[in-house]
């Protein structure tokens, strides 16, 4: 893959920085890649190849472009970074993921930044970017280096995800966009708006989710380095669920140059904690978007395995009631049977521990619904996703079809 044409263009609404991404292996299309702001945050933005380099990482390597050439300078930090990076997914993904070689047309040079830099994080509606705001609100002062001046809020990841959606779901935006404004007011935090198409250069969401989605996010971050020193990324697991995913602890930090630092903020809470903390902040509770469905309405559909997983942990935090945006103010247990076994392990495994605390109040039903659950999964991946049914098949792929039925994958999700 050549990465190519880096420029910055402007209009007098917004500023963008752009590449040309020409493939070499794999057959595809020139592709045009952006990432855009409003022209009032033009100070806080640059051209960085960086940014470029993440993007285009995780594509490649599921397509099997044996290089990446950038045309700009590239962190020595960032190049030994993706190589752990990709060894952590190598390993995860049983050696499926070939490493490849990063090329830059220029050396390294350190970047000059004038006055002192701030902190930002990546913000949504959700629960993981809340808590992250309320837990540094809480913990540091106005004056300290930490403290988080911004929130990074991206367009074309969950929403806008597909060149066919890009555009129709702009509105969905725009109204978080405003939402997020009334509790952004409250705490003095800028809200700066990201617009991207990283996610059209393959639209593998398999990938995206298990592998490539932090690496994505760290890419918008580091086009805003003439501000930010570093920039926290919400956890979404804590030490006792963690299992491979495309936001990790240990993938995150590899994500960092010199210039900027990436941060997985939040590893020792329970996402049962952060729910807890967050229904003492009634402006949350007013806002809270968790689906992925980009509802135009209030935001959560109430019924896919995120919702239910959100209204379950309201539930038990006793908060459910107050979420003005979730339609429901009960769980019926029949919500929970409809979630699969797989979901109820997706997003780091969020279902298991809510099993006691729903007992523990009295909902034995979707206690039971969600211990019935985890069984299946266990029998149908063995435990941990690790076995069963879908390993033995992934090592008759490996050792008897070389690799036959990946690749046939590989070709059915791209």
């Amino acid at each position: 893959m050549k990465i190519r044409n880096l420029r910055l263009e402007k209009s007098p609404s917004r500023i963008k920085a752009c590449a040309t991404f020409n493939w070499e292996e794999a057959d595809r299309p020139e592709f045009e890649m952006f990432f855009e702001t409003d022209i009032r945050f033009e100070s806080a933005f640059e051209l960085n190849p960086h940014a470029f380099l993440l993007a285009g990482i995780y594509p490649a390597m599921c397509l099997g472009e044996k290089r990446i050439h950038v045309e700009g300078a590239i962190c020595p930090d960032l190049k030994e970074g993706l190589n752990v990076a990709a060894g952590w997914i190598s390993h995860w993904y049983e050696g499926h993921r070939p490493e490849i070689r990063i090329e830059t047309a220029d050396s390294f040079r350190t970047r000059t930044y004038f006055g002192p830099r701030q902190r930002a994080q990546m913000i949504s509606c959700g629960i993981d970017s809340l808590f992250t705001l309320r837990k540094n609100r809480q913990n540091y002062p106005p004056d300290h280096p930490g403290f988080i001046r911004a929130g990074l809020f991206i367009y074309g990841f969950d929403m806008g995800n597909t060149e066919e959606t890009y555009g129709s779901q702009g509105p969905v935006y725009e109204r978080v966009r405003s939402v997020l404004a009334e509790i952004t007011d409250e705490l003095n935090l800028d809200i700066i708006p990201v617009y991207t198409n990283t996610r059209h250069l393959l639209v593998d969401r398999w990938m995206f989710k298990y592998q490539g989605h932090s690496a994505a996010l760290a890419a918008a971050a580091h086009c805003f380095s003439p501000r930010f020193d570093s920039v926290l990324i919400p956890s979404s697991g804590t030490y006792f669920n963690l299992q491979p995913w495309g936001s990790h602890p240990l993938l995150d930090p590899q994500y960092s140059s010199a210039d900027m630092r990436i941060v997985y903020d939040g590893l020792q809470y329970s996402r049962l904690d952060k729910v807890r903390e967050i229904v003492q902040w009634e402006t949350a509770m007013k806002h809270l978007r968790v689906c992925y469905l980009n509802e135009e309405t209030s935001g959560n559909c109430a019924t896919c395995p995120k919702c239910v997983n959100a209204m379950a942990g309201l539930l038990v935090a006793g908060g459910l009631d107050r979420a003005q945006s979730f339609p429901q103010k009960n769980l019926p247990a029949s919500l929970m049977r409809k979630i699969r076994p797989g979901a109820m392990m997706d997003h780091n495994g969020h279902f298991p521990e809510l099993i006691e605390p729903l007992k523990a109040m009295g909902r034995h039903d979707l206690a039971r619904i969600i211990r019935w659950k985890l069984f299946q999964y266990k029998l149908i991946y063995g435990q941990g996703g690790n076995g069963g049914f879908v390993k033995q098949m992934k090592h008759l792929d490996r050792t008897k079809l070389n690799g036959i039925l990946y690749k046939l994958y590989v070709k059915l999700v791209s």
